[in-house]
């Protein structure tokens, strides 16, 4: 009883001190009301909180039983208005009236509608969306509109707290808050992942909102929640981190697509059992496992075994560090790898180059997909379907057994023979695909189920 009692006074000085340095500056105080409240910094930047609604003709049956929200919700039927989905944004620019939201939000959309906080629907045009972040860009012609600041997600601390705005389940628009409760956080729901987690409420409906600290600032999109069952928040929110969101946005408003390069490595985790098998002083950084002939990777010098701790000065603590730097970095880009071998640290300078195979922008459960070389050996035989050009280690597909080389033909008994195809099976998926897919010489089948609770 004295323990409990002894954590309520230190739980009760706390709140008493950050009551305190709020008052102090004057940041939460309301003196005409004497309360506290974040209404003051709210108040300017709600209007540019937008609800995004998506409509499906009515001969895109299929396309419409798509979840509202697949990375929020998967298991339960989506909040939405008839043959259509919903979905938040922000305004990033009111002079040229672009909002963000999430490629979730908006994908395989015929039309799409943004309403504003006063009641106003405008028609908005597709700019450009991103699978493997999860972020797209939208444009409304109306210019009497509020933009939403962006802030700073490098600066952000374990403990700051933040604020979600959206139209979750259907509501009005409704503000949420909570901590950061995890930064970096990878899920392995996306391609490229640098999410802020939060324990503010993040519903259906949700994604594409802004999470913003308390200057009013967008820190992140927010994008995904896990939860027991598929069921409602439990106070495990992912926002896309703003760094990635203002790269992907630039990218998206110059180019109508994001434009990746590759250095031609193979890398995985370097985890503290490897670490200390290979007698190394340090248990974090991204393992190179293969460098490929002729590609930026071996130009520069790199080599199996070398590991990866830093690109241009940033930390490189896993694979997805790295994969995420390279995938912002641009096709053309210029950057330096610190890398350990042999004990030793050194700095090598890598050019970045477009792949050699066409991208589509597409992963499942792990596996990432590319159209299929028509110098490879299954399409020389007339054979059509997608490349397997990598795995994620500890995914749904590295637990399935796809490999690298793979040739995927059949989803759920479906020939993707086309990049529509292919868009529109994986778009049906619901946590569970049969695969068809052909390696060397064999056809086999595999099943490769999403992880619980996501």
């Amino acid at each position: 009883m004295q323990r409990i009692g002894n954590f309520a006074l230190g739980a009760l000085a706390g709140f008493v001190l950050f009551v305190a340095q709020a008052a102090q500056a004057q940041v939460l105080l309301d003196s005409d009301r004497g309360v506290f409240s974040l209404h003051g910094v709210l108040a300017p930047i709600m209007p540019g909180v937008v609800q995004v609604l998506v409509e499906f003709e009515q001969d895109t049956a299929g396309r419409r039983q798509q979840q509202s929200d697949r990375y929020s919700d998967p298991n339960q039927p989506p909040s939405e208005e008839e043959d259509g989905r919903t979905g938040s944004g922000a305004v990033i620019d009111a002079e040229r009236g672009l909002i963000v939201t999430n490629h979730h939000v908006v994908e395989s959309g015929d039309r799409i509608i943004v309403r504003l906080s006063d009641g106003r629907e405008l028609e908005a045009e597709l700019v450009g969306s991103d699978q493997s972040t999860d972020i797209a860009l939208i444009r409304v012609s109306e210019r009497n509109l509020t933009q939403l600041p962006f802030g700073d997600s490098e600066s952000l601390r374990v403990g700051d707290f933040v604020i979600a705005i959206g139209y979750p389940l259907g509501l009005e628009q409704t503000v949420t808050l909570g901590i950061v409760s995890g930064l970096s956080r990878q899920t392995r729901s996306l391609e490229y992942e640098d999410f802020i987690q939060t324990d503010a409420a993040i519903n259906s409906g949700n994604s594409g909102g802004p999470l913003v600290d308390t200057q009013g600032r967008i820190v992140g999109i927010n994008t995904l929640i896990l939860s027991e069952g598929g069921g409602g928040s439990i106070g495990l929110g992912f926002a896309v981190s703003e760094r990635i969101v203002q790269a992907v946005v630039q990218q998206l408003e110059d180019y109508g697509e994001v434009r990746r390069g590759r250095i031609g490595v193979s890398i995985e985790d370097l985890t503290p059992d490897v670490a200390e098998a290979l007698s190394l002083r340090i248990t974090q950084g991204a393992m190179i496992t293969e460098v490929h002939a002729n590609t930026p990777g071996m130009a520069a010098g790199l080599r199996a075994g070398d590991i990866v701790v830093a690109a241009n000065g940033d930390a490189i603590d896993s694979a997805g560090d790295l994969r995420t730097f390279i995938g912002l970095a641009g096709p053309n880009a210029t950057i330096t790898l610190r890398i350990l071998r042999d004990g030793e640290s050194q700095d090598l300078v890598v050019k970045l180059e477009p792949p050699s195979v066409r991208a589509v922008d597409l992963h499942l459960f792990g596996a990432s997909l590319a159209s299929l070389p028509e110098s490879h050996i299954a399409a020389q035989r007339g054979i059509k379907g997608f490349l397997i050009t990598g795995v994620e280690p500890d995914s749904p597909a590295a637990a399935a057994d796809l490999q690298s080389g793979d040739v995927v033909e059949f989803v759920n008994q479906q020939p993707v023979d086309s990049l529509e195809a292919l868009r529109e099976e994986l778009g049906r998926v619901k946590g569970v695909a049969v695969l068809d897919i052909l390696r060397g010489n064999r056809v086999l089948r595999r099943v490769v189920r999403q992880h619980g609770g996501g």
